[in-house]
């Protein structure tokens, strides 16, 4: 046994490529950007959905429901 050889490196801390570092950075931003854009998804969702169900309210209380009634038959 040699006590003055230098340990090994973690293996979390091993020397990486440049490229490496430029690939998992980019793969960070991707993964960030596509959480992002489903938050946006789902709170726009959310939004338009309310605007919709208040503009169906709205209409349902302005109309009302009738009979008609067909006075001649249809000619072909």
């Amino acid at each position: 046994m040699h006590s003055d050889r230098e340990p090994a490196p973690p293996r979390d801390r091993m020397r990486c490529r440049p490229t490496d570092r430029v690939e998992d950075a980019i793969a960070w931003l991707l993964t960030a950007a596509a959480l992002i854009l489903v938050v946006a998804a789902g709170i726009t969702g959310f939004a338009v959905h309310g605007r919709q169900v208040d503009r169906a309210d709205a209409e349902s209380a302005t109309r009302w429901p009738t009979t008609a009634v067909v006075l001649e038959d249809a000619h072909w």
